[in-house]
């Protein structure tokens, strides 16, 4: 038979395991909406955690905005990359965390027809709003720097 102080430290075990589970599903880090509310966020080199979360925070994307900045330093270093991504208030904090910490970008495809050169790809490009103007485009496919690292 067990002691009482036995039983009492199993049952306030629990009770915390409990608590902290409950903490956890309905807590800060829940998803502030259902998924509906889409938004791109561009998280430029050197963006700072508390910029990236103001600007969540801001759009509605987060529960808890101190909690977000705990979760992300906490699980990923407090090291958000770089990157464009697509996100929406039906995620949990942890699953933004996740995503902006491990680089999971924004992924497009594009179809370019066998033959275009240069200037179509730019014209392309900017139908498809993936350059602002065809010179930005052809501006970064002429840089020597670019056509040296890809060996082109």
């Amino acid at each position: 038979m067990k002691s009482k102080p036995v039983k009492i430290m199993l049952a306030a075990a629990g009770v915390l395991l409990l608590l902290a589970g409950a903490f956890l599903l309905l807590g800060p880090g829940k998803a502030p909406g259902d998924g509906s509310q889409k938004l791109i966020l561009e998280v430029m080199p050197g963006m700072g955690i508390q910029k990236v979360t103001d600007t969540l925070a801001a759009q509605n994307m987060l529960s808890n905005a101190a909690y977000f900045r705990w979760l992300v330093r906490w699980t990923g270093g407090g090291k958000i990359k770089a990157g464009v991504y697509e996100l929406n208030n039906g995620m949990t904090a942890g699953k933004i965390a996740s995503i902006l910490t491990e680089g999971k970008v924004r992924m497009l495809s594009i179809t370019v027809p066998e033959g275009y050169h240069n200037r179509q790809i730019a014209e392309l490009l900017t139908e498809k709003k993936l350059v602002k103007s065809p010179d930005e485009f052809l501006k970064i496919a002429e840089d020597p720097e670019i056509l040296k690292k890809y060996n082109i």
